[in-house]
């Protein structure tokens, strides 16, 4: 248990109540773009387009925001720029990765490739971490090496 006199601060609070606001407000977005393009989405470079026709951002800022072109929800995310069909070719990809860990038994990879992606699928929920270069790097490295051996 722990107990601090300044949780009324952002950073400190335990609950960071400001940024699930944040969290929930760009996946309720999503989900209205999601639902007037739910075929073929948006497009991957047209997501923070989408947003600004949409109303949910403007263009006119004193600062530029990098948040605008895309939502905190990977899933959501690929729903909204690719629709549907991506979504399910993008299941496909990862349901693939997933049954080659769990068939190659004799791969000394194999549990790090599939508690990677188990890790990586529950984390990308809550944040967008599907698309990070590294992590996929990380991820087609460990596939590769699992599939290899």
């Amino acid at each position: 248990i722990f107990s601090s006199r300044f949780f009324y601060i952002e950073n400190i609070n335990p609950f960071r109540v400001a940024s699930s606001l944040a969290r929930v407000e760009t996946g309720l977005n999503a989900v209205a773009i999601i639902s007037k393009n739910p075929i073929f989405g948006v497009g991957f470079n047209a997501y923070r387009y989408a947003q600004y026709d949409y109303g949910f951002r403007t263009p006119q800022t004193t600062y530029p925001n990098h948040a605008d072109s895309g939502t905190d929800n990977s899933y959501l995310f690929v729903f909204a720029t690719s629709g549907i069909i991506g979504l399910l070719a993008y299941g496909y990809l990862l349901w693939s990765i997933y049954r080659m860990g769990e068939t190659k038994l004799h791969s000394p990879y194999r549990a790090v490739l599939l508690a990677s992606l188990v890790g990586l699928m529950v984390d990308s929920l809550f944040i967008n971490s599907l698309f990070y270069p590294l992590i996929m790097y990380w991820l087609w490295v460990l596939g590769g090496l699992t599939d290899y051996t």
